[in-house]
């Protein structure tokens, strides 16, 4: 339900109960604004999961090739290169 159609059915419930004094219609308008809205998650979800980025960074730090790398984790080249840029694992 969008929240646009909650507000209206707040609303309507509201009038229904200040002119009947309705115990079900008070009991069900304390219960609605007791609830939140649906959370929407912002951005893009994850291609890929902490394990498949955790690998990268241990195959990586064991010497294996960019290309092998992508290859073993089903990654593009361009994942594996861009998240190694972003997130450069200590070599020392």
């Amino acid at each position: 339900m969008k929240t646009s159609e909650l507000e209206k059915l707040k609303q309507l419930l509201e009038k229904y109960s200040d002119e009947l004094s309705s115990p079900e219609a008070a009991k069900l308008l304390g219960q609605l604004r007791n609830t939140s809205p649906p959370k929407k998650n912002a951005g893009r979800k994850r291609k890929y999961s902490d394990e498949t980025i955790k690998a990268i960074c241990a195959l990586y730090l064991s010497g294996t090739s960019i290309r092998r790398i992508a290859e073993i984790t089903g990654c593009s080249v361009g994942y594996v290169h861009s998240h190694l840029k972003g997130h450069k694992p200590e070599t020392t």
